[in-house]
């Protein structure tokens, strides 16, 4: 059998573009040289665009293609018309150096081994303020120490320009997104299991942000890290000088004869071929580097929660005082022997008893508003900035903090025009409301509210409120809370699988109005809409009645059972359900509960082999299907 290939043949095979020569078992590539003596914007763009490199193995000589169509598009430089001089040269000097690659050979196989024991992946990225990119490369280990190292794949990418111009620390890290890409794509593709996946950068910059984490910086940095650390976490991160970093050949740039016999660009580093284990260098941080580092850190919003600790004061109000008139009377005593006052054996003053109110309030304010306490004191007015600037807050003569408000010319009190401010939290604050709510019979929390705002303002005094009306015992008992009515079970004629409308329940809507005859003049009479329900179904039909009589009733269910069919069981209201109701309902309750109405239903639904059913006196409940019906056809017609 003759294979199709020749493998002693040294012709080559060309497979998309590629020239493969398969007695060497290496990749060639062919370069003609273009024949035009005056380029143009568009045969240099055809002659780049002729290099065909799907693997890149040829990144650092066709940057410098990009870079000369960038730098065309910089210029402006119309399509048939011919680049300046000292471009057109660089263009002639590239093409020359592309007669090298004619003597290219590359081989195709990349582990050289004989048996593999372990495979790494090793990718290095770098970028200039020109151009970026990146390079992977395949190594193998033996069971003797035999190494192998090939490159397999790389990219390059011309860095951006005009408005769009980066530091080049983002130019690191965007060559960073296409190294990581490319690991992804070739662990993907290779589809083996790597001893170790590491890739090498040149920039401390980059291992900073990559450490840091994404939520840590701004966002072209953070959308970037965050998209790096998902295809390669950041300790498989490390730094490599750049003389030791193949892509360095990217970003800046190689002729063919530099790369031709290159080691670094088609190995890689020396250690990555001698077998020896990968050095570990620490970056040093410059100044500089700082710089770069601190300026993509997101603005940080602290958030400082100052919690109010009760005072030795406090805490002796709580334990030893349960009610405010204890806790001022104990207090006015105490001033009273302070001042030496021979009056101490006679009962307490109402004066006193507020002299010892204020200490207290002056007190909690000077806890609690201590910032507006010295800005008051100070300045006359708190700063801007503060919660209570809307309040226009004031000291007053005795060194209690009050509301400013606008009712200074109306004829109130003192107390009610400028009210005392206390905090929410102060166990005073608590005294105060309980002994409003207490003194006032137990009142509801917006009379609490308005009653205390008659001398003192609280902030958030509503919730203060309605803490104090909730904390009542007395309050909680007088005002249970009511217990949920529990649902009974469902009769079977609702759960077992019937025919639509077999097993039905009736029920009167209305009254409505209905027009008999269109003329003019034509008077309106009541009538009715007889609602069907289906007790498996709930589909509802709807019938006009035109009057409260029997007739009327029997003709409604003859066009109902004619369109549906009989039904073999019909529910209803009990009569004595619309004892309560209106006075329509009332008429059509007289109409129901009459003999002669019940005898002749009877009699017609018994004929027809309908089984008519009522549910028990007093219980609407029962009815809650048609009822619910009813309900929704009032909503939906008024």
């Amino acid at each position: 059998m003759k294979l199709p290939i020749e493998l002693n043949e040294p012709n080559t095979i060309k497979a998309l573009g590629i020239h493969w020569q398969p007695c060497s078992d290496k990749f060639l590539f062919s370069a003609q040289t273009p024949k035009i003596l005056q380029p143009t914007k568009r045969s240099i763009l055809s002659n780049i665009a002729s290099l065909f490199d799907p693997l890149g193995l040829l990144a650092p000589i066709i940057i410098q293609a990009k870079l000369l169509m960038q730098r065309l598009w910089e210029l402006k430089v119309d399509w048939d018309s011919i680049p300046p001089g000292e471009l057109t040269n660089i263009w002639f000097d590239f093409v020359q150096s592309l007669a090298v690659l004619n003597s290219f050979q590359v081989p195709r196989r990349v582990i050289s081994v004989n048996r593999i024991c372990r495979m790494f992946l090793h990718g290095y990225s770098d970028a200039s303020e020109r151009a970026m990119g990146a390079c992977v490369y395949i190594r193998a280990l033996d069971d003797e120490g035999n190494c192998s190292s090939h490159l397999l794949c790389a990219k390059s990418k011309v860095a951006p320009i005009g408005n769009k111009r980066a530091t080049l620390p983002r130019l690191e890290l965007c060559a960073a997104v296409i190294l990581s890409r490319l690991i992804d794509n070739v662990t993907k593709a290779i589809n083996q299991p790597f001893f170790e996946v590491r890739a090498w950068v040149d920039s401390s910059v980059l291992l900073a942000w990559l450490n840091g984490g994404a939520s840590r910086w701004k966002t072209f940095v953070a959308n970037r890290v965050a998209e790096i650390t998902t295809h390669l976490p950041a300790i498989n991160w490390s730094y490599i000088p750049s003389k030791q970093n193949p892509a360095d050949l990217i970003s800046r740039g190689a002729s063919a004869e530099e790369i031709q016999n290159n080691n670094l660009w088609w190995t890689g580093p020396v250690w990555n071929i001698a077998g020896e284990h990968h050095p570990t260098v620490s970056p040093i941080l410059t100044s500089s580097d700082q710089h770069h580092i601190t300026r993509e850190q997101r603005a940080t919003t602290l958030t400082l929660v100052s919690h109010y600790e009760n005072s030795l004061l406090d805490e002796m109000m709580a334990r030893y005082y349960p009610d405010l008139n204890m806790l001022l009377r104990v207090t006015a005593r105490i001033l009273r022997f302070r001042r030496r006052d021979p009056l101490s054996t006679s009962r307490l003053l109402p004066i006193e008893l507020d002299r010892a109110q204020v200490v207290f309030i002056r007190h909690v304010q000077q806890q609690q508003f201590r910032e507006e306490f010295d800005c008051l004191k100070r300045q006359g007015e708190v700063s801007v900035n503060s919660s209570l600037h809307q309040l226009k807050p004031f000291l007053d003569d005795a060194g209690v903090i009050r509301v400013g408000g606008r009712l200074q010319q109306s004829g109130l009190s003192y107390d009610v025009k400028h009210p005392i401010l206390m905090p929410r939290n102060s166990i005073l604050t608590s005294y105060l409301l309980n002994h409003d709510h207490i003194s006032h019979h137990h009142c509801g929390p917006q009379l609490l509210l308005a009653i205390s705002r008659r001398r003192y303002w609280i902030v958030r005094g509503a919730s203060a409120a309605r803490k104090v009306y909730r904390q009542c015992v007395t309050c909680v008992r007088a005002k249970p809370a009511p217990t949920h009515q529990q649902m009974g079970q469902l009769p079977s004629d609702r759960i077992q699988p019937n025919p639509p409308f077999s097993i039905s329940g009736v029920d009167y809507a209305g009254p409505i109005s209905i027009i008999g005859r269109r003329m003019r003049g034509a008077k309106p009479s009541k009538g009715y809409i007889a609602l069907f329900v289906c007790f498996s179904t709930k589909a509802v039909h709807m019938e006009v009645v035109s009057e409260l009589t029997t007739a009327a009733f029997l003709a409604a269910f003859t066009r109902f059972s004619s369109r549906y069919g009989l039904p073999g069981k019909l529910y209803s209201d009990n009569a004595t359900t619309f004892r309560s109701a209106s006075k329509q309902l009332r008429e059509l309750y007289d109409h129901l509960n009459s003999t002669t109405r019940k005898d002749q239903v009877t009699d017609f639904m018994t004929d027809k082999g309908v089984e008519w059913s009522f549910i028990p006196a007093r219980s609407p409940h029962h009815g809650g299907l048609w009822e619910s019906a009813i309900k929704a056809h009032h909503t939906n017609f008024g």
